[in-house]
């Protein structure tokens, strides 16, 4: 049958695609029918052959393709075989769609076939049927003459026209139509028949023999319809080889798949899953007992009877070939076995419950006692005739048992308790779980310990006590499920034996704080926040988590940059802080500020049963910078951190840190958290590494706290709320606000300086900084001996 022509012409700013009208669909085309008939019963007009055959160059080498066509036409009288046809060709440059083609002197046919295939990445066999169907020349005897090899793929011979002598020429047709084929594929010119989408295919040139609408499931498919633009109707189909009387009836794709299926086997399309494959396939030589697994040109011997089941399974039954065709193939020292490499690439898989999974390392095949470089290679195609799986995970059960085990390390195998554990052990998914062969499980050290889910609760049946598990070793109370809920933790309570229990050592008790990789978390609805410098107020300490538990967590990425941990209480919406190992109640907003260094915190939700069984609740909190007044006591105390208080000497002095004057009456317990250091507030105080004198309501740096004095260490927050004004590099003078009396404060005392000239002679000549403070801050410090 001739052949449409398509000729795309490029310029710089324009492609554009010219199709001249094509041929008129002619007689079968065959001189000579195959020996078997083709079961055209599977041919399905949208799905014709697959791409992973069609553009598999790979499936003969020349030797191959010169032994077949020998096969077909042994001899011809008069005329040259195609097995004996010679033409001396020319080299042709790369391009977008083929490789680079080294012309030679005098080459075989089968040399063109095989070069062309090469260079254009089109499997050899479709070429081979395209000859054939176009031109019968692969079984063409005494009829083969010069007008057929001049025209032998049919390529650029319209309808309506004489056929384009540009392309004539047996190497120029071969060339030409696999190029086109790749043009058709890849080009994105050819739109009409969109793989995918339906599309109307004719029956015939004669569009009143109608057509139907087809969804063209692959490139390949829509390649032979644009090559040959008609599906063969019911009576095409009917007549097998031959014509039919229905002039309707269009027979070049019929021809395709009638000799590609009788000469080489499954197309990879057609309505079937059964199929021998192209690419890799089971043979079998007539009169033994070898069955081969094949791949391109290469042959791996199937090693068990099991795994020739398991092949055959998808790959169809072993074809039974001539001894001749079986040693065709190179033979590899290769095993075909059920873990095999996909292609040629890096991937090994294993075929495994009607699918291929992928290894995700070598380490992993060897646990079927074979390695990556053993694998036999099966050819993409053939594996998609199983359906791609999940991947290889470390978890296996043996043909004889339902045990799931997990490999650990590729060296130990442990039972698992249970699917929530493969899920845990996993990574928080379910896993694949493969078959092992039972010899090769007990190639591995098999742990006597039942493995409990890491990151789960758990209890045995004699007791409430739940556990949380971490790792493969360590549990740890916990006093309410909502605990571990917080972490991200199923609430969902396993109930084991105690042996099962046994091997996980008892830690500490979980409660909010959690390490992980050396980062601190506080665990709050499911998701851990990284603590940062956030104060922990007496929380219990946090309990590191195994990797393994650390992998099933969720993880904020904004550090806390609050100046404690500040939680909601999602059962009464009060907001707490932990000071001295209990819950305070912040009151308001005003108070979250006060505490937060001023500004408004960020606050984490719990439970109220979490937050309960964490810490003891405790009186309202206590905001450092602040004066209080315990009920039944006379003494004004001002609080410096969380967990210390001073007794402030006289009103005055709240001038000097900048205080309001008056005090909170609070409950003896309120305090009771800050513990009273029986001293006196003093004006010296360090903030950080720096050291301040507090006059006036404000702070002056002091390079050097004169001896005698102690300064007293404010927290961070009660630091940001103090102003700061100026400094003092030497002596610290001081003297009452409103009045000329000028002190030194040294060796613990105030000294008066009774003249001009002394104090400028202590400064060093001049009159130096003297800075104004209460008087009665003056009048409470001890007086030594006046200058």
């Amino acid at each position: 049958m001739l052949r449409t022509a398509i000729v795309a012409v490029l310029s710089f700013a324009l492609a554009a695609v010219m199709l001249v009208a094509p041929s008129v669909p002619g007689v079968p085309g065959a001189d000579e029918e195959p020996a078997a008939a083709a079961d055209l019963s599977k041919f399905d007009p949208s799905n014709i052959i697959s791409d992973a055959v069609f553009f598999n160059s790979g499936t003969m080498t020349q030797g191959q393709i010169q032994n077949f066509l020998a096969s077909k036409a042994a001899s011809c009288s008069g005329v040259t075989c195609i097995k004996d046809y010679r033409q001396t060709t020319t080299s042709r440059a790369a391009d977008s769609y083929c490789k680079a083609y080294t012309g030679a002197s005098n080459e075989l046919a089968s040399a063109i076939i095989y070069k062309v295939s090469q260079a254009c990445g089109i499997n050899p066999r479709v070429l081979i049927t395209t000859l054939q169907k176009e031109q019968g020349l692969i079984t063409s005897g005494a009829s083969t003459s010069s007008a057929r090899w001049k025209i032998a793929m049919g390529y650029a011979c319209p309808d309506t026209a004489a056929c384009d002598t540009r392309y004539y020429g047996f190497a120029n047709q071969v060339y030409s139509a696999a190029r086109q084929f790749k043009v058709y594929a890849y080009s994105g010119y050819f739109t009409w028949f969109p793989v995918g989408k339906a599309s109307s295919v004719q029956y015939h040139p004669n569009a009143a023999c109608g057509s139907s609408r087809l969804t063209i499931k692959n490139k390949a498919t829509a390649a032979l319809y644009y090559y040959t633009p008609y599906q063969p109707n019911a009576a095409a189909l009917a007549a097998g080889y031959g014509a039919s009387s229905n002039s309707c009836a269009a027979y070049g794709n019929r021809n395709f798949y009638n000799y590609f299926t009788d000469w080489f086997g499954s197309t990879g399309g057609g309505n079937s899953s059964s199929g021998n494959g192209v690419t890799s396939h089971l043979i079998q030589a007539t009169g033994q007992n070898e069955v081969y697994l094949v791949n391109g040109k290469t042959k791996f011997h199937v090693d068990s009877k099991a795994n020739y089941n398991v092949l055959k399974s998808k790959l169809g039954a072993a074809q039974k070939v001539s001894v001749a065709t079986v040693n065709g193939y190179t033979t590899s020292t290769k095993k075909a076995t059920l873990v095999l490499r996909n292609g040629t690439g890096d991937d090994v898989v294993l075929i495994d419950n009607g699918q291929y999974h992928r290894f995700t390392s070598c380490a992993q095949v060897a646990l079927w006692g074979t390695s990556c470089a053993n694998a036999a290679n099966a050819a993409p195609a053939a594996l998609a005739k199983f359906g791609k799986g999940a991947d290889v995970a470390p978890f296996v059960r043996t043909p004889s048992s339902s045990n799931v085990y997990w490999i650990k390390g590729n060296t130990t195998a442990y039972w698992t308790k249970n699917s929530q554990a493969n899920s845990a052990l996993n990574g928080g998914k379910a896993p694949y779980v493969a078959t092992l062969p039972d010899a090769r499980l007990k190639k591995l050290t098999v742990s006597s310990q039942r493995v409990l889910a890491p990151h789960s609760l758990v209890k045995t049946s004699g007791s409430s006590q739940l556990w949380y598990v971490n790792g493969l070793g360590s549990r740890h109370r916990v006093a309410h499920a909502s605990v571990a809920a917080e972490h991200g933790a199923s609430t969902t309570v396993t109930t084991v034996s105690d042996a099962e229990l046994k091997p996980y050592k008892a830690g500490a008790n979980l409660g909010l704080l959690v390490g992980c990789g050396g980062t601190e978390y506080v665990g709050s609805r499911g998701t851990l926040v990284p603590v940062g410098s956030a104060a922990k107020g007496g929380l219990p300490s946090a309990v590191t988590l195994d990797g393994l538990n650390c992998a099933l967590t969720k993880k904020d990425t904004k550090k806390l940059t609050t100046a404690t941990v500040f939680v909601q209480d999602t059962s009464n919406n009060r907001v707490y802080v932990p000071q001295s190992g209990q819950w305070r109640w912040s009151r308001n907003a005003d108070m979250h500020a006060t505490l937060n260094n001023g500004s408004a915190p960020r606050v984490l939700k719990v439970a109220g049963t979490t937050r309960t069984s964490v810490l003891a609740t405790g009186p309202t909190a206590i905001v450092p910078g602040n004066l209080y007044k315990q009920d039944g006591d006379s003494i004004v105390y001002l609080v410096t951190d969380a967990k210390t208080r001073y007794r402030l000497p006289v009103w005055g002095m709240a001038n000097d840190y900048g205080l309001a004057r008056t005090s909170h009456l609070v409950a003896p317990s309120t305090l009771s958290a800050a513990s009273y250091t029986k001293k006196d507030a003093g004006l010296f105080v360090r903030c950080g590494s720096t050291n301040y004198i507090m006059n006036g309501g404000k702070a002056t740096k002091v390079q050097k706290v004169p001896a005698g004095f102690t300064p007293i260490t404010l927290s961070s927050g009660f630091c940001s709320s103090i102003t700061t004004s100026g400094s003092v590099s030497g002596r610290v003078f001081v003297k009452a606000s409103g009045t000329g009396k000028v002190y030194e404060l040294v060796n613990g005392k105030a000294r008066w300086i009774t003249t001009r000239a002394k104090l400028e002679k202590l400064n060093g000549g001049s009159w130096p900084t003297v800075l104004s403070i209460h008087a009665d801050s003056l009048r409470v410090m001890p007086k030594g001996p006046n200058y």
